[in-house]
């Protein structure tokens, strides 16, 4: 049983795929960031002594969405071993950006000139997370349509026997889904 790999490189693959997840976290950070500022101070929820003009933001937004790429990347959320792997991927989330937060909370508290609400690190805090691990979720799904429609993704596999055991496992793999 021989399965053919789709005629794109597998090296490519693998830096599209790296590269459309942590564009993708880049984006869904500034994006929740966004979000919760809006949230509580674009609507006048939280009274608090920060600045209320999303503008002043903006540097920091972009140096935290950086650092949560890079804590991403440390913790190991572009690893090809950790992708596509369901529960595993999230919980690297959830760790990824509690980490993600710590980092925040040290870099506003070295950093006294632009005071941060505690209710929106909350917010951030958890927004992030549900923002993050849902866009994982859909790009999963994505990807999977790619591995089905177009072999992509998929990991060349030496099967070593032929026994029944070996010819069940080969037939399992088969299939395209199966990565």
């Amino acid at each position: 049983m021989k399965l053919e790999l789709n005629v794109v490189s597998a090296n490519y693959q693998k830096i599209l795929l790296i590269s459309i997840l942590g564009i993708g976290d880049f984006v869904m950070v500034i994006l929740t960031s966004w979000l919760v500022w809006t949230t509580q101070f674009g609507r006048g929820i939280l009274n608090s002594d920060a600045r209320t003009v999303f503008v002043f933001f903006a540097p920091d937004v972009l140096l935290t969405a950086i650092a949560f790429v890079i804590i991403f990347a440390l913790t190991g959320l572009y690893d090809r071993d950790h992708l596509f792997g369901g529960t595993k991927e999230y919980g690297l989330i959830f760790q990824s950006c509690n980490y993600g937060m710590v980092a925040v909370v040290l870099t506003s508290y070295l950093d006294k000139s632009q005071p941060i609400s505690r209710d929106w690190l909350l917010s951030f805090w958890a927004t992030s997370i549900i923002v993050v691990g849902a866009t994982r979720f859909f790009m999963r799904r994505l990807f999977f349509l790619l591995r089905r429609s177009r072999g992509w993704f998929i990991q060349k596999t030496l099967l070593v026997g032929v026994n029944d055991h070996a010819m069940m496992i080969a037939g399992q793999i088969k299939e395209q889904a199966a990565g």
